[in-house]
């Protein structure tokens, strides 16, 4: 089995339990709280799948670089045909950014924090 097809197999798997899961919870706004590299794959991946994402971190250059970052890879899922038709700045738009973490979390159905611990 060629890696493409494996990567389609995960893809669908995923993009199924994501959704039953989120739709059993009435989730619409995600929130991610982090916008190094797991925070914004995650906030992409959320985007992808058809949710509102805010993301969320303490430096606007972090922010900058996560949505340079996101496009760069859905470019990149684009040219190989894993979008499926879906246009990467349509995923763009359903993310928005703020430094502001109540404006991250206000309204949010589901919250994934994904950002450092300093003690």
């Amino acid at each position: 089995m060629k890696i493409s097809a494996v990567c389609q197999v995960v893809d669908v798997s995923m993009e199924i339990h994501v959704k039953l899961e989120m739709a059993k919870l009435n989730i619409k706004k995600v929130a991610c709280i982090g916008a190094g590299l797991i925070g914004h794959s995650w906030a992409a991946f959320f985007a992808w799948k058809g949710f509102r994402v805010v993301l969320q971190d303490i430096d606007e250059a972090t922010l900058d670089y996560a949505l340079k970052r996101i496009r760069k890879n859905l470019d990149f899922l684009a040219e190989k045909g894993f979008l499926k038709g879906e246009k990467a700045e349509e995923i763009l738009q359903r993310i928005k950014v703020t430094t502001d973490l109540d404006e991250a979390a206000e309204k949010a159905d589901y919250i994934q924090e994904l950002s450092l611990i300093h003690i």
